[in-house]
């Protein structure tokens, strides 16, 4: 990979990354099954914006100067530093270069994950903080693909079980997204729809249309689960209105 990197000058190059069972045997990451990062399938170069999800910064090597240049570190959160430093050197760059070899084993079942370990009100914030942070990264460069991946990741973590629940989890979203005077919502559900109107990026067409039918099919979700005897708050009427005169 080192030798690789230098030949072609890369400012990143990429790897595999592999899961390791708990009695030490390696298995196929599911990320790739789920398309949420690049498989290195063969010596060569993609674009940045194709890497995917900015998840798993230690199967990659990076150049030294390229990070100073454009001062690209972790940033200071208590979770979530990794996302946001791998966005970072991925829209300043605009090729990758990949190398069919495994860099990393992680044994998710022994680690539990990051969501395991968002366990107190300060990682929860650092947590969500992170989400924001790692968005607007990609938003701003039109990474519009992994952005609208990243929007839904923050969705699927917000629907979790044990986070459905989790008041704290509300009240940092609140914090974090939306403007001050937003109500709380009666349910969660309408929570995190409104949630994705307040994370939509209205100054990019693509981006929006890509997040317009996430959207769509999140509501008729929620009518359905309510028979639909759900009536949605006139807030979340109105984005959605004004969301599809936009797309239509």
């Amino acid at each position: 990979m080192y030798n690789y990197g230098c030949e072609h000058d890369a400012n990143i190059v990429c790897a595999d990354l592999m899961r390791v069972s708990l009695d030490g045997e390696i298995e196929e990451n599911f990320n790739y099954k789920d398309n949420n990062y690049l498989k290195c399938n063969e010596y060569g170069s993609v674009k940045s914006q194709d890497y995917g999800m900015p998840w798993a910064f230690y199967k990659n090597i990076f150049k030294r100067t390229y990070l100073e240049e454009h001062n690209i570190v972790f940033p200071d959160l208590a979770r979530g530093q990794d996302p946001v430093f791998m966005a970072e050197a991925l829209v300043n760059t605009d090729k990758i270069y990949t190398v069919p070899t495994t860099l990393y084993g992680y044994n998710y079942a022994a680690n539990g994950g990051a969501n395991a370990k968002v366990n107190s009100y300060p990682k929860k914030y650092d947590y969500m903080m992170h989400f924001k942070m790692t968005i607007d990264i990609l938003s701003r460069a039109g990474f519009v693909r992994s952005a609208v991946k990243y929007k839904n990741q923050l969705i699927t973590f917000l629907s979790l079980n044990r986070n459905c629940d989790d008041h704290e989890l509300i009240e940092i979203i609140h914090d974090i997204f939306e403007d001050e005077d937003t109500p709380y919502f009666e349910s969660h559900d309408e929570e995190l729809i409104y949630l994705r109107f307040m994370i939509l990026n209205h100054d990019n067409a693509k981006e929006l249309y890509e997040e317009y039918w996430p959207i769509k099919r999140h509501i008729r979700k929620v009518v359905r689960k309510y028979d639909d005897n759900i009536l949605m708050h006139p807030l979340i009427v109105n984005s959605y209105m004004k969301l599809d005169s936009q797309v239509n």
